[in-house]
């Protein structure tokens, strides 16, 4: 392995080797609690860097105390140790100011979102939107889910900038605190969802499910999986993507003896991310296909709740 491979995991904290040549480790230009720094080796042999957080490659390397040029071999590290305490030493003064700042959007961002009743309206639409209401059904949604979850149907979704395109609409609530509505775009190009507004947290969609009485939940991806693993009486929750599970919530789960994650077959690796995070209650399960896809009686993958829990049942211990 490169000396620069070398030096740039070893400024970094939290690094595990997930591949050959691919490692991940916590970001050093936010406060990251669950790793969603990527690391690998490009076919120059230079260091790949990338956060799934969002963070800027510059923010990435200037945290920790380098230059990008010390991302390649035989840069001799850019700069010399003493420079690079200095410039460690203003990337955090930088990070905890942006943290501060965006801690105080978020507070703000959710004092608003608390007091909102657009879901309400978005949910009456179906009214009018009777094709809203055949693409919930059709996405596997039984008319009790539609009407008890409020989903609905927003006629321009007010973050999708510059289009304002239509969007079907998912409430995401927590003991009956309204925390963000999920809006999924009709017409996609890119990114499918939209927050309800800026700012707002990521959180666990149904967590509900976290303070009722059983002994095995699941962990899905997504609004959609989760609502459909109600349906079918599973005790679940769900991340917003892959990459949505904070490290400080696997102390949420600790009351369950199974706790089953059950991502989509492309995410094997961030499953097995997770799972180490919860610890010795933590399976995987290994679903064939995506669950909704699985679940839906209008798609053409259609399995039965007895072959789907057999999965669960099956699934690899995690730790």
């Amino acid at each position: 392995m490169s000396d620069n491979v070398d030096f740039v995991l070893s400024q970094l904290e939290g690094v595990k080797q997930v591949g050959t040549d691919q490692w991940i480790s916590r970001c050093p230009a936010h406060q990251d609690r669950s790793p969603s720094l990527s690391i690998s080796i490009g076919k120059e042999d230079q260091v790949l860097l990338y956060c799934f957080a969002g963070c800027d490659l510059d923010d990435v390397v200037s945290s920790l105390g380098i230059d990008v040029a010390a991302l390649w071999p035989d840069s001799g590290k850019g700069v010399s140790p003493e420079e690079r305490r200095l410039r460690k030493i203003e990337a955090e003064q930088k990070r905890l100011k942006r943290d501060v700042n965006e801690q105080r959007d978020r507070v703000e961002a959710l004092e608003r979102m608390h007091q909102c009743n657009d879901h309400i309206g978005y949910h009456n639409n179906l009214t009018y939107h009777p094709e809203a209401v055949d693409y919930w059904l059709k996405q596997g949604m039984e008319q009790y889910t539609i009407d008890s979850r409020m989903l609905g149907y927003c006629d321009s979704c007010r973050m999708d900038y510059p289009d304002l395109r239509p969007s079907y609409t998912i409430p995401v609530v927590s003991n009956g605190v309204l925390w963000n509505i999920r809006h999924r775009l009709v017409d996609v190009d890119g990114s499918k969802y939209r927050p309800h507004m800026k700012g707002l947290p990521n959180v666990l969609f149904n967590a509900d499910d976290l303070r009722a009485n059983g002994e095995q939940i699941l962990i899905v991806e997504g609004e959609k999986k989760s609502l459909m693993a109600s349906q079918c009486g599973w005790m679940n929750v769900g991340i917003m993507g892959k990459r949505g599970f904070k490290q400080e919530w696997a102390e949420k789960f600790r009351k369950f003896k199974r706790v089953v994650v059950a991502l989509d077959p492309d995410a094997e690796d961030r499953a097995v991310e997770i799972a180490g995070l919860l610890g010795r209650r933590s399976y995987i399960a290994e679903l064939p296909e995506k669950l909704d896809d699985m679940l839906n009686p209008y798609g053409s993958i259609r399995a039965n709740k007895d072959d789907i829990e057999w999965f669960f049942g099956a699934a690899r211990k995690g730790w």
